[in-house]
């Protein structure tokens, strides 16, 4: 998924997906969905919907990120704290 933006429905799906809290921790700790990275360049994106939608999700996934196992998702997760 390296360099890929994510379209409108794409976002959409992984949104609705993140209500439940066990996808939530399954995105968190699968680092080969690459997820967190998808919508980390959905931020980048020059699409403000996309952009925020992004930016929520990845909010929502911050409790998740902070007690992964993941030292990567745990600091980036530490990093919405502040």
């Amino acid at each position: 998924m390296e360099n890929a933006f994510p379209s409108a429905g794409t976002v959409t799906v992984i949104w609705n997906m993140c209500m439940s809290p066990d996808v939530r921790a399954l995105i968190v700790e699968n680092k080969e969905l690459a997820v967190i990275e998808f919508l980390e360049n959905g931020k980048l994106s020059k699409n403000e919907r996309i952009k925020r939608k992004c930016e929520a999700i990845l909010m929502l996934l911050k409790d998740a990120m902070i007690t992964s196992r993941s030292k990567k998702n745990s600091q980036m997760g530490e990093l919405f704290l502040t």
